[in-house]
Protein backbone atom coordinates (compact mmCIF):
# COMPACT_ATOMS: atom_id res chain seq x y z
CA UNK A 1 0.00 0.00 0.00
CA UNK A 2 1.23 3.77 -0.64
CA UNK A 3 0.60 6.75 0.76
CA UNK A 4 2.21 10.33 0.41
CA UNK A 5 2.24 11.03 4.19
CA UNK A 6 5.32 8.63 5.33
CA UNK A 7 3.84 8.53 8.87
CA UNK A 8 0.70 6.76 7.97
CA UNK A 9 3.27 4.00 5.99
CA UNK A 10 4.64 3.11 9.14
CA UNK A 11 1.39 2.19 11.18
CA UNK A 12 0.43 0.05 7.97
CA UNK A 13 3.94 -1.66 7.63
CA UNK A 14 3.60 -2.68 11.46
CA UNK A 15 0.52 -4.33 11.03
CA UNK A 16 1.86 -6.88 8.55
CA UNK A 17 5.05 -7.61 10.86
CA UNK A 18 3.05 -10.99 11.70
CA UNK A 19 2.85 -12.00 8.43
CA UNK A 20 6.92 -12.38 8.66
CA UNK A 21 6.60 -14.50 11.42
CA UNK A 22 7.74 -12.34 14.23
CA UNK A 23 6.15 -13.28 17.83
CA UNK A 24 5.84 -9.76 19.41
CA UNK A 25 5.86 -5.60 18.17
CA UNK A 26 9.26 -4.98 16.90
CA UNK A 27 11.36 -1.52 17.30
CA UNK A 28 11.26 0.14 14.04
CA UNK A 29 13.09 3.77 12.88
CA UNK A 30 12.70 5.70 9.77
CA UNK A 31 15.97 7.62 7.81
CA UNK A 32 14.94 9.85 5.12
CA UNK A 33 17.51 8.64 2.40
CA UNK A 34 17.33 12.52 0.92
CA UNK A 35 16.43 11.49 -2.55
CA UNK A 36 12.63 11.35 -2.31
CA UNK A 37 12.28 7.70 -0.59
CA UNK A 38 12.54 6.93 3.28
CA UNK A 39 14.30 3.58 4.75
CA UNK A 40 12.45 1.87 7.77
CA UNK A 41 14.37 -0.28 9.62
CA UNK A 42 13.70 -2.84 12.34
CA UNK A 43 15.43 -4.46 15.12
CA UNK A 44 14.40 -7.97 13.84
CA UNK A 45 16.72 -7.45 10.93
CA UNK A 46 13.64 -6.17 8.59
CA UNK A 47 13.62 -3.04 6.47
CA UNK A 48 11.25 -1.47 3.98
CA UNK A 49 12.10 0.96 1.67
CA UNK A 50 9.28 4.30 1.17
CA UNK A 51 8.64 5.90 -1.82
CA UNK A 52 7.35 9.38 -0.99
CA UNK A 53 4.12 10.60 -3.22
CA UNK A 54 4.36 13.53 -5.63
CA UNK A 55 3.35 16.55 -3.54
CA UNK A 56 -0.21 18.64 -3.68
CA UNK A 57 -3.50 17.40 -2.12
CA UNK A 58 -4.13 14.18 0.21
CA UNK A 59 -4.51 11.19 -2.14
CA UNK A 60 -7.57 9.02 -1.92
CA UNK A 61 -7.32 5.91 0.76
CA UNK A 62 -6.82 2.49 -1.15
CA UNK A 63 -8.58 -0.61 -0.22
CA UNK A 64 -6.22 -3.48 1.72
CA UNK A 65 -4.15 -5.02 -0.77
CA UNK A 66 -4.33 -2.43 -3.28
CA UNK A 67 -2.54 0.75 -3.87
CA UNK A 68 -4.17 4.28 -3.22
CA UNK A 69 -3.68 7.11 -5.85
CA UNK A 70 -1.26 9.33 -5.98
CA UNK A 71 -1.82 12.66 -5.06
CA UNK A 72 -2.17 15.40 -7.54
CA UNK A 73 0.27 18.42 -8.77
CA UNK A 74 1.00 20.90 -5.78
CA UNK A 75 0.16 24.72 -6.11
CA UNK A 76 3.32 26.48 -7.47
CA UNK A 77 5.20 29.84 -5.83
CA UNK A 78 7.11 32.68 -6.39
CA UNK A 79 9.38 34.39 -3.84
CA UNK A 80 10.35 38.22 -4.22
CA UNK A 81 12.92 40.62 -2.30
CA UNK A 82 12.83 44.44 -2.17
CA UNK A 83 15.05 45.39 0.73
CA UNK A 84 13.99 43.97 3.64
CA UNK A 85 10.29 42.78 2.44
CA UNK A 86 10.04 39.04 1.67
CA UNK A 87 6.41 38.05 -0.44
CA UNK A 88 5.72 34.82 -1.55
CA UNK A 89 2.92 34.89 -4.34
CA UNK A 90 1.28 31.58 -5.17
CA UNK A 91 -0.72 30.45 -8.02
CA UNK A 92 -3.53 29.83 -6.19
CA UNK A 93 -4.04 33.70 -4.89
CA UNK A 94 -2.90 33.14 -1.64
CA UNK A 95 0.16 35.51 -0.38
CA UNK A 96 2.17 36.23 2.49
CA UNK A 97 4.84 38.99 3.18
CA UNK A 98 7.74 38.93 5.67
CA UNK A 99 9.05 42.35 6.72
CA UNK A 100 11.96 43.04 8.86
CA UNK A 101 14.68 45.69 9.84
CA UNK A 102 13.24 48.95 11.35
CA UNK A 103 15.04 51.66 9.11
CA UNK A 104 14.06 53.15 5.92
CA UNK A 105 12.57 51.31 3.36
CA UNK A 106 13.22 48.15 5.02
CA UNK A 107 16.84 48.40 6.10
CA UNK A 108 17.93 48.15 9.78
CA UNK A 109 18.08 51.10 11.99
CA UNK A 110 21.75 51.25 12.91
CA UNK A 111 22.23 55.31 13.98
CA UNK A 112 25.52 53.89 15.17
CA UNK A 113 27.55 51.98 12.39
CA UNK A 114 30.50 50.05 13.98
CA UNK A 115 33.73 50.06 12.20
CA UNK A 116 34.53 52.00 8.77
CA UNK A 117 32.28 52.29 5.67
CA UNK A 118 33.33 53.47 2.32
CA UNK A 119 31.21 55.34 -0.76
CA UNK A 120 31.83 54.17 -3.69
CA UNK A 121 28.49 55.64 -5.68
CA UNK A 122 24.98 57.29 -5.06
CA UNK A 123 23.67 53.29 -3.91
CA UNK A 124 26.38 53.63 -0.51
CA UNK A 125 25.02 56.88 0.19
CA UNK A 126 21.08 55.42 0.26
CA UNK A 127 22.06 52.36 2.07
CA UNK A 128 23.34 55.34 5.10
CA UNK A 129 20.28 56.97 4.83
CA UNK A 130 18.36 53.66 4.72
CA UNK A 131 19.86 53.21 8.25
CA UNK A 132 19.57 56.11 9.59
CA UNK A 133 23.44 56.81 10.22
CA UNK A 134 24.28 59.37 12.24
CA UNK A 135 27.96 58.83 13.60
CA UNK A 136 30.34 55.50 12.26
CA UNK A 137 32.89 55.12 14.82
CA UNK A 138 36.07 54.16 12.66
CA UNK A 139 36.86 55.67 8.84
CA UNK A 140 34.74 57.33 6.19
CA UNK A 141 36.43 57.20 3.05
CA UNK A 142 34.34 58.70 -0.27
CA UNK A 143 36.13 57.15 -3.18
CA UNK A 144 33.79 57.73 -5.81
CA UNK A 145 35.52 59.33 -9.22
CA UNK A 146 31.81 59.38 -10.90
CA UNK A 147 30.45 60.82 -7.76
CA UNK A 148 28.57 64.53 -7.90
CA UNK A 149 26.41 64.96 -5.17
CA UNK A 150 26.83 64.21 -1.13
CA UNK A 151 23.73 65.67 0.09
CA UNK A 152 22.46 62.39 0.96
CA UNK A 153 24.89 62.77 3.95
CA UNK A 154 23.51 65.37 5.37
CA UNK A 155 22.81 63.15 8.13
CA UNK A 156 26.02 62.14 9.07
CA UNK A 157 27.48 64.01 12.58
CA UNK A 158 30.20 62.21 13.64
CA UNK A 159 33.08 59.99 12.39
CA UNK A 160 35.79 58.53 14.77
CA UNK A 161 38.58 58.53 12.61
CA UNK A 162 39.40 60.34 9.71
CA UNK A 163 37.19 61.75 6.78
CA UNK A 164 38.85 60.93 3.77
CA UNK A 165 37.19 62.69 0.08
CA UNK A 166 37.77 62.21 -3.39
CA UNK A 167 34.96 62.79 -5.64
CA UNK A 168 34.23 63.89 -8.99
CA UNK A 169 31.95 67.06 -7.14
CA UNK A 170 32.34 70.68 -6.69
CA UNK A 171 31.36 70.59 -3.36
CA UNK A 172 31.19 69.16 -0.27
CA UNK A 173 27.43 70.53 0.36
CA UNK A 174 26.00 67.47 2.61
CA UNK A 175 28.73 67.48 4.94
CA UNK A 176 27.57 70.70 7.09
CA UNK A 177 26.51 68.72 10.18
CA UNK A 178 29.76 66.58 10.78
CA UNK A 179 30.95 68.18 13.63
CA UNK A 180 33.56 65.33 14.53
CA UNK A 181 36.15 63.89 12.84
CA UNK A 182 38.94 62.23 13.70
CA UNK A 183 41.27 63.90 10.43
CA UNK A 184 40.70 65.38 8.08
CA UNK A 185 41.72 64.76 3.78
CA UNK A 186 40.25 66.68 0.80
CA UNK A 187 40.71 65.16 -2.58
CA UNK A 188 39.04 66.03 -6.24
CA UNK A 189 40.28 67.68 -9.41
CA UNK A 190 36.72 69.83 -9.57
CA UNK A 191 36.73 70.86 -6.08
CA UNK A 192 35.89 74.68 -5.69
CA UNK A 193 34.29 74.86 -2.71
CA UNK A 194 34.71 73.04 1.04
CA UNK A 195 32.98 75.34 3.13
CA UNK A 196 30.45 72.73 3.90
CA UNK A 197 33.44 71.17 6.48
CA UNK A 198 35.11 74.26 7.64
CA UNK A 199 33.56 74.63 10.81
CA UNK A 200 35.37 72.01 12.54
CA UNK A 201 37.26 72.59 15.76
CA UNK A 202 39.82 69.87 15.87
CA UNK A 203 40.98 66.87 14.61
CA UNK A 204 42.08 64.67 17.34
CA UNK A 205 43.28 61.63 15.66
CA UNK A 206 44.54 62.19 12.46
CA UNK A 207 45.78 65.12 9.98
CA UNK A 208 44.87 67.96 8.00
CA UNK A 209 45.30 67.41 4.17
CA UNK A 210 44.56 69.34 0.84
CA UNK A 211 45.59 67.61 -2.37
CA UNK A 212 44.92 68.69 -5.58
CA UNK A 213 41.82 70.67 -5.88
CA UNK A 214 40.77 73.77 -7.91
CA UNK A 215 40.37 75.77 -4.43
CA UNK A 216 41.15 78.99 -4.64
CA UNK A 217 40.76 80.01 -0.99
CA UNK A 218 40.71 77.28 1.76
CA UNK A 219 39.34 78.52 5.34
CA UNK A 220 39.24 77.04 8.86
CA UNK A 221 38.02 79.98 11.16
CA UNK A 222 37.34 77.52 13.83
CA UNK A 223 40.26 74.95 13.84
CA UNK A 224 42.59 74.75 16.75
CA UNK A 225 44.33 71.54 16.56
CA UNK A 226 45.06 68.76 15.02
CA UNK A 227 46.97 65.57 16.33
CA UNK A 228 48.84 64.47 13.14
CA UNK A 229 50.26 66.24 9.89
CA UNK A 230 49.02 69.79 8.19
CA UNK A 231 49.78 68.99 4.56
CA UNK A 232 48.53 71.68 2.17
CA UNK A 233 48.76 72.25 -1.04
CA UNK A 234 46.89 72.85 -4.48
CA UNK A 235 48.26 75.08 -7.83
CA UNK A 236 45.27 77.43 -7.36
CA UNK A 237 45.33 78.49 -3.43
CA UNK A 238 45.86 81.75 -2.86
CA UNK A 239 44.30 81.93 0.34
CA UNK A 240 45.00 79.67 3.99
CA UNK A 241 43.00 80.70 6.71
CA UNK A 242 44.37 79.21 10.11
CA UNK A 243 43.44 82.07 12.74
CA UNK A 244 43.01 80.02 15.68
CA UNK A 245 45.48 77.11 14.82
CA UNK A 246 47.80 75.97 17.17
CA UNK A 247 49.41 73.00 16.95
CA UNK A 248 50.19 69.92 14.66
CA UNK A 249 53.15 67.38 14.26
CA UNK A 250 54.22 68.70 11.11
CA UNK A 251 53.06 71.81 8.78
CA UNK A 252 53.64 71.27 5.19
CA UNK A 253 52.78 73.69 2.52
CA UNK A 254 53.67 72.25 -1.10
CA UNK A 255 52.79 72.98 -4.86
CA UNK A 256 50.88 76.61 -4.02
CA UNK A 257 52.68 79.05 -6.58
CA UNK A 258 49.68 81.19 -6.49
CA UNK A 259 49.55 81.47 -2.73
CA UNK A 260 50.98 85.03 -1.49
CA UNK A 261 51.10 84.88 2.69
CA UNK A 262 51.32 82.32 5.34
CA UNK A 263 50.08 83.84 8.38
CA UNK A 264 49.54 81.47 11.84
CA UNK A 265 48.91 83.57 14.41
CA UNK A 266 48.30 81.23 17.23
CA UNK A 267 50.66 78.63 16.21
CA UNK A 268 52.85 77.59 18.79
CA UNK A 269 54.23 74.62 18.48
CA UNK A 270 55.25 71.81 15.79
CA UNK A 271 57.80 68.99 14.47
CA UNK A 272 58.43 69.97 11.62
CA UNK A 273 57.62 73.28 9.10
CA UNK A 274 58.31 72.89 5.38
CA UNK A 275 57.38 75.66 2.73
CA UNK A 276 58.36 75.04 -1.01
CA UNK A 277 56.52 76.05 -3.60
CA UNK A 278 56.94 76.05 -7.54
CA UNK A 279 55.68 75.27 -11.14
CA UNK A 280 56.64 73.56 -13.65
CA UNK A 281 57.04 76.76 -15.41
CA UNK A 282 58.23 79.29 -13.52
CA UNK A 283 59.65 77.51 -10.77
CA UNK A 284 60.19 80.08 -8.11
CA UNK A 285 57.21 81.69 -7.50
CA UNK A 286 54.92 82.26 -4.62
CA UNK A 287 54.48 83.27 -1.15
CA UNK A 288 55.77 87.21 0.07
CA UNK A 289 55.77 86.53 3.97
CA UNK A 290 55.21 84.15 6.64
CA UNK A 291 54.29 84.68 10.01
CA UNK A 292 54.10 82.80 12.98
CA UNK A 293 54.49 85.55 15.87
CA UNK A 294 53.44 82.64 19.05
CA UNK A 295 55.79 79.85 17.67
CA UNK A 296 58.31 79.02 20.37
CA UNK A 297 59.98 75.79 19.36
CA UNK A 298 59.98 73.65 16.21
CA UNK A 299 62.68 70.40 15.19
CA UNK A 300 62.52 72.04 11.96
CA UNK A 301 62.23 74.81 9.62
CA UNK A 302 62.52 74.87 6.14
CA UNK A 303 61.96 77.63 3.80
CA UNK A 304 62.72 76.54 0.16
CA UNK A 305 62.49 78.34 -3.13
CA UNK A 306 60.45 81.04 -2.22
CA UNK A 307 61.79 83.30 -4.41
CA UNK A 308 59.43 86.38 -3.72
CA UNK A 309 59.55 85.92 0.41
CA UNK A 310 60.27 89.57 1.74
CA UNK A 311 59.82 88.83 4.83
CA UNK A 312 60.36 86.06 8.36
CA UNK A 313 58.20 86.96 11.48
CA UNK A 314 59.12 84.56 14.55
CA UNK A 315 60.11 86.87 16.88
CA UNK A 316 58.84 84.44 19.66
CA UNK A 317 61.00 81.32 18.18
CA UNK A 318 62.94 80.07 20.98
CA UNK A 319 64.23 76.28 19.53
CA UNK A 320 64.51 74.72 16.69
CA UNK A 321 66.14 71.39 17.93
CA UNK A 322 65.89 68.67 15.45
CA UNK A 323 67.27 66.37 12.70
CA UNK A 324 66.70 69.51 9.96
CA UNK A 325 67.39 72.63 12.14
CA UNK A 326 67.04 76.03 10.34
CA UNK A 327 67.27 76.15 6.52
CA UNK A 328 66.30 79.15 4.14
CA UNK A 329 67.43 78.65 0.71
CA UNK A 330 67.15 80.51 -2.55
CA UNK A 331 65.07 83.26 -0.86
CA UNK A 332 65.95 85.81 -4.07
CA UNK A 333 64.89 88.94 -2.27
CA UNK A 334 64.73 88.59 1.50
CA UNK A 335 67.09 91.46 2.89
CA UNK A 336 67.06 90.50 6.49
CA UNK A 337 66.25 88.01 9.01
CA UNK A 338 65.98 88.63 13.31
CA UNK A 339 65.23 85.59 15.64
CA UNK A 340 65.52 87.70 18.65
CA UNK A 341 64.79 84.90 21.29
CA UNK A 342 66.43 81.88 19.77
CA UNK A 343 69.10 79.91 22.26
CA UNK A 344 69.52 76.85 20.20
CA UNK A 345 69.07 75.11 16.63
CA UNK A 346 70.79 71.90 15.24
CA UNK A 347 71.50 73.64 12.05
CA UNK A 348 71.61 77.34 11.01
CA UNK A 349 72.18 77.06 7.40
CA UNK A 350 71.17 80.02 5.13
CA UNK A 351 72.27 79.29 1.24
CA UNK A 352 71.93 81.07 -2.03
CA UNK A 353 69.90 84.06 -0.70
CA UNK A 354 70.60 86.51 -3.59
CA UNK A 355 69.49 89.78 -1.50
CA UNK A 356 70.16 88.74 2.49
CA UNK A 357 72.32 91.69 3.87
CA UNK A 358 71.28 91.26 7.37
CA UNK A 359 71.27 87.70 9.94
CA UNK A 360 70.41 88.32 13.69
CA UNK A 361 69.95 85.67 16.25
CA UNK A 362 71.82 87.53 19.42
CA UNK A 363 70.71 84.55 21.79
CA UNK A 364 71.90 81.88 19.68
CA UNK A 365 74.36 80.15 21.81
CA UNK A 366 74.26 76.15 20.71
CA UNK A 367 74.05 74.79 17.26
CA UNK A 368 76.14 72.05 15.91
CA UNK A 369 76.51 73.06 12.17
CA UNK A 370 76.64 76.43 10.73
CA UNK A 371 76.50 77.86 7.10
CA UNK A 372 75.81 81.16 5.62
CA UNK A 373 76.97 80.90 2.08
CA UNK A 374 76.41 82.18 -1.47
CA UNK A 375 74.27 85.09 -0.12
CA UNK A 376 76.65 87.90 -2.45
CA UNK A 377 75.29 90.49 -0.44
CA UNK A 378 75.62 89.19 3.26
CA UNK A 379 78.98 90.55 4.95
CA UNK A 380 81.64 87.26 5.54
CA UNK A 381 81.95 88.94 9.08
CA UNK A 382 78.07 88.12 9.67
CA UNK A 383 79.01 84.43 9.13
CA UNK A 384 82.47 84.58 11.06
CA UNK A 385 80.73 86.52 14.31
CA UNK A 386 78.12 83.30 14.49
CA UNK A 387 81.29 80.92 14.06
CA UNK A 388 82.63 82.74 17.03
CA UNK A 389 79.53 83.32 19.32
CA UNK A 390 78.86 79.47 18.55
CA UNK A 391 82.24 78.19 18.73
CA UNK A 392 82.27 76.55 15.42
CA UNK A 393 83.73 76.62 12.22
CA UNK A 394 81.37 77.46 9.81
CA UNK A 395 80.92 77.39 6.07
CA UNK A 396 81.53 81.24 5.23
CA UNK A 397 82.26 80.90 1.58
CA UNK A 398 80.36 83.32 -1.36
CA UNK A 399 79.35 86.22 0.75
CA UNK A 400 80.91 89.90 0.22
CA UNK A 401 84.12 89.84 2.15
CA UNK A 402 84.33 93.54 2.01
CA UNK A 403 81.14 93.77 3.62
CA UNK A 404 81.07 95.49 6.85
CA UNK A 405 79.49 94.02 10.33
CA UNK A 406 77.98 96.76 12.25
Amino acid sequence: MRRSAIGSVVLVTIAMLPSYGCTSTPSCSIADDGAGTATLTCDDGSSFVIHSGAPGVHGTDGKDGTDGKDGGAGTSCTVTQVNAVTTISCADGSTATITTGGGSGGLPAIPKLEGNYTVHNAADIAILQGMGVTEITGALQIAAAGLTDLSGLSGLTKVGWNLQITFAGTSLKGLENVTEMGGLLIFGGNLTDISAVSGVASLPSGPLVLGDTKLAEANFPNLTTVAADCNLGGAELTKIALPKLTTCTKLYFGNVPKLKSIELPEFTTTNEINVQTFDNVNHFVGITSFSAPKLTTATQLYLLELSFLTSISLPALKTVKGAGGILIRNAKVLPSVSLPELTETTSFQFQNDEALTSVKAPKLTTATDLGLFNCPLLPTCVCTNFGTQLMLDGNCGGNDDAGVCN
